[in-house]
């Protein structure tokens, strides 16, 4: 007996999952602005986490434990998300021309920049890619390179667990060191090193 769901059934999980999202988001809106951008940060594929720890612990002055954990919950969820999405719901929508050339090319580019890394590393390669927090890295396109190379979804999971971790430590340290350290000496010693005052002023 077969698991698939059948279309009807995708589309009804398809159109639940969407007026979920858009009940939890207007909620976090009406509830609390600062929630509702973090939450919308760690989620979105350009800024994700590396978007959203900087926001929470430079500007809003939150806990960086809080910033930390919540972003990698947040940002990591994004992978099982996406998997079922494209396992369950992307074939429903490949015959929107608009959705099909965005989508395909979406997805071109991440088997293209993932392809080889698997080669060399398998599914480390997975897991370094998403750690590296870059716009261009990040667990949307580790998550798809890996969906259009046929990995299996549970090591792909993980690995993009692992890889928010890494990622997420990352962000924060540089965050705690901006904030917490002094750093204008410094970079005045730097400036001083190629900018000298001329004589006599």
């Amino acid at each position: 007996m077969s698991s698939a769901l059948s279309p009807v059934a995708k589309k009804i999980v398809f159109a639940s999952l969407v007026l979920i999202a858009i009940v939890i988001f207007v909620t976090l809106f009406f509830v609390s602005k600062k929630i509702f951008f973090f939450t919308l940060l760690s989620c979105a594929p350009i800024s994700e986490l590396r978007g959203s720890i900087p926001l929470s612990y430079l500007s809003y002055n939150w806990q960086l434990i809080f910033c930390y954990i919540g972003a990698i919950i947040l940002n990591w969820l994004v992978a099982p998300l996406l998997l079922f999405f494209l396992d369950h719901l992307h074939p429903l929508l490949t015959h929107l021309n608009w959705y099909d050339k965005t989508v395909n090319k979406f997805l071109t580019k991440a088997h293209s920049k993932l392809h080889d890394k698997v080669e060399r590393y398998g599914m480390w390669g997975i897991m370094l890619f998403i750690a590296i927090p870059l716009p261009i890295t990040g667990v949307y396109t580790g998550v798809a390179g890996a969906w259009v190379l046929g990995l299996q979804k549970r090591k792909t999971i993980l690995s993009a667990l692992f890889g928010v971790i890494i990622s997420a430590t990352i962000v924060a340290t540089l965050c705690y060191l901006i904030k917490n350290v002094e750093l204008s000496d410094t970079i005045s010693k730097l400036l001083n090193i190629f900018i000298k005052e001329p004589a006599g002023v």
